[in-house]
């Protein structure tokens, strides 16, 4: 889920004879990013399926636990079945989202807690070039 990956997914527009405009590659990168976070969406709906007792981490990195359960509350994230039912609150899903929707409210989730992420990071940069 990184700028390198979206720059992969937009290579195809490299070879083209006439050269696309910047606006026209910044939509397709952000397209390659979407698409990116939709695909580890279902990924985690379809393993949450297949393996709810799994352990959280077997999917999501000790970061975007963390930060999920900084946000969703309810205490420490075990289950991935747990962190998948936070991430789809975070995304706007209740319990009666139907579950056809459930994927988007967790890209939703994951968007949101990919912005945390980069936020964070770039404060860190922001406060250590102070120093």
């Amino acid at each position: 889920m990184s700028i390198e990956a979206a720059k992969a997914h937009s290579g195809m527009f490299r070879s083209l004879r006439a050269k696309p405009s910047g606006a026209t590659i910044t939509l397709v990168h952000r397209a390659a990013i979407v698409a990116l976070l939709a695909r580890r969406a279902i990924y985690l709906t379809a393993l949450g399926r297949v393996a709810p007792q799994a352990v959280a981490a077997i999917a999501l990195s000790t970061s975007e636990i963390a930060l999920i359960d900084r946000m969703a509350g309810g205490g420490a994230t075990a289950l991935l079945s747990e962190a998948l039912a936070k991430l789809g609150r975070l995304g706007g899903a209740s319990p009666a989202t139907p579950r056809f929707a459930r994927p988007f409210a967790i890209a939703r989730g994951l968007s949101r807690v990919a912005d945390l992420q980069i936020a964070a990071r770039l404060r860190a940069a922001k406060y250590r070039d102070r120093a």
